[in-house]
């Protein structure tokens, strides 16, 4: 890391007050440093607190050092139903919730795929939201509207997901919030919220999006579920349950009975000479990403070009995507992509933000695994250098798709989390990581 404060990409638009809000918490986690460091002054010598400053700043910038040098650059993926012996579990009965709900149990021999409910009749399903401890109410935002985003922005950046040592935080801007959940054909009561009710303080959020998809030869219209939080001082209240049981009855009224979620140099010059992909290859693309996925069992099916707009033609500072053409025919022959996800540095005083893109959808034309590989490694070098010159620290992949074909050639290192793959109320066989084609954000 080079120590630099500013974002290496400048968000447009909503995100610009974003900015402000990320800014504004940077002066807040400093202020909280300092005053930490007044309270350790006053208890002991002043040679010994700055020893132990020094210390504290040795070992933080070591955590930084090493997260840019491997933070999750592999996350293994464990089958979308079943279990891992090497992953730690908690057994299926101490989960009070998901066991009353139509998911596979831990342990459970899965056979034949399919519902594990049948569908609920319209009339049969509850009109009115659900009742949350007296305090709080349901709100449902608006993501084009910038109060709403940025409160959104706010509760996700303070509370969302971060490392075990409480150090890193992921940092969504108001553009990519916009374009994770508000793809085409979104619903906005799928943005569920939750608000004290004496200050309208937003203290919640659960998100559904639509999402087609193939489960071995099962095709599926159902929503994905993401971006679950609840504040730090609120995790008692349960209110977690509440929201995803809300979210469940909000998809049920639109006849959907189904969901899928998850539970974290200097560079020689390109290889296969990749381009900045442009609307007029939107087509292209989506055929041969379709036809690419044919080959896995849990993938995402792109039935418009709409939607492939949306979530793989670029929008700077959220997703890049290229693609490669036959020189001769002009046709496209492969494509990669990647979306930007920094990681807010909690409390430090020189590193404020790691700078991170994630592999996003890619496919080949290539059909033999020998050729594959070698296509893939060619054009994930092409990624690399790619995401340098954008001046990236981290470039992260998962385990899935065909990744296993490059990871290790091109010295990615494992990272030491777990991402699980579910889906509600859908009962299906195990498949290993490189079956799985849907990356969720």
């Amino acid at each position: 890391m080079d120590g630099k404060d500013e974002h290496v990409f400048d968000a447009k638009g909503e995100g610009g007050t974003v900015d402000k809000l990320r800014a504004k918490q940077e002066k807040k986690d400093m202020k909280k440093a300092k005053k930490k460091a007044a309270k350790n002054s006053a208890r002991g010598s002043t040679e010994d607190t700055s020893a132990a400053v020094s210390t504290k700043e040795l070992e933080v910038q070591e955590k930084v050092r090493k997260l840019v040098n491997q933070l999750a650059i592999r996350d293994a993926i464990q089958p979308v139903s079943g279990s891992s012996s090497s992953q730690k579990q908690k057994d299926m009965s101490s989960h009070k919730f998901w066991s009353t709900q139509p998911v596979p149990k831990h342990g459970e021999t899965v056979e034949d795929d399919g519902p594990i409910e049948p569908n609920t009749p319209h009339d049969q399903i509850r009109k009115e939201p659900y009742v949350l401890p007296k305090e709080f109410e349901w709100t449902t935002l608006d993501l084009n509207n910038e109060p709403d985003l940025n409160e959104l922005y706010t509760l996700l950046t303070n509370n969302y997901v971060e490392d075990d040592d409480a150090m890193f935080r992921f940092d969504y801007s108001g553009d990519f919030l916009k374009w994770a959940l508000q793809p085409p054909g979104y619903l906005k009561i799928w943005h569920v919220g939750v608000r004290v009710s004496s200050n309208k303080k937003l203290v919640a959020f659960v998100s559904g999006i639509p999402a087609d998809i193939r489960i071995y030869d099962s095709h599926q219209h159902l929503v994905e579920i993401n971006f679950l939080c609840v504040h730090k001082k609120l995790r008692s209240k349960r209110l977690a349950p509440v929201l995803i049981k809300e979210i469940t009855r909000r998809s049920h009224l639109q006849g959907i009975f189904q969901a899928v979620y998850t539970a974290g140099v200097v560079l020689p010059r390109p290889i296969a000479k990749a381009r900045p992909m442009l609307k007029k290859d939107v087509p292209e693309v989506r055929a041969l990403l379709n036809e690419y996925m044919s080959k896995f069992n849990f993938v995402p099916v792109f039935k418009t070009d709409d939607e492939v707009k949306h979530w793989i033609l670029t929008r700077e500072g959220v997703v890049w995507s290229f693609v490669v053409e036959d020189p001769e025919t002009k046709k496209v022959t492969d494509f990669f992509s990647f979306y930007y996800l920094p990681s807010s540095v909690i409390g430090h005083q020189v590193h404020k933000t790691i700078n991170a893109v994630y592999l996003f959808y890619y496919a080949v034309k290539e059909s033999d695994e020998k050729a594959t590989k070698g296509r893939l490694q060619s054009l994930m070098k092409d990624a690399l250098i790619l995401a340098k010159l954008k001046s990236v620290d981290v470039f992260n992949c998962l385990d899935l798709l065909e990744n296993q074909l490059f990871i290790e050639e091109l010295k990615f290192g494992p990272g030491d989390g777990y991402l699980n793959y579910y889906m509600y109320n859908w009962r299906c066989r195990e498949m290993g990581s490189e079956k799985v084609g849907v990356v969720m954000l």
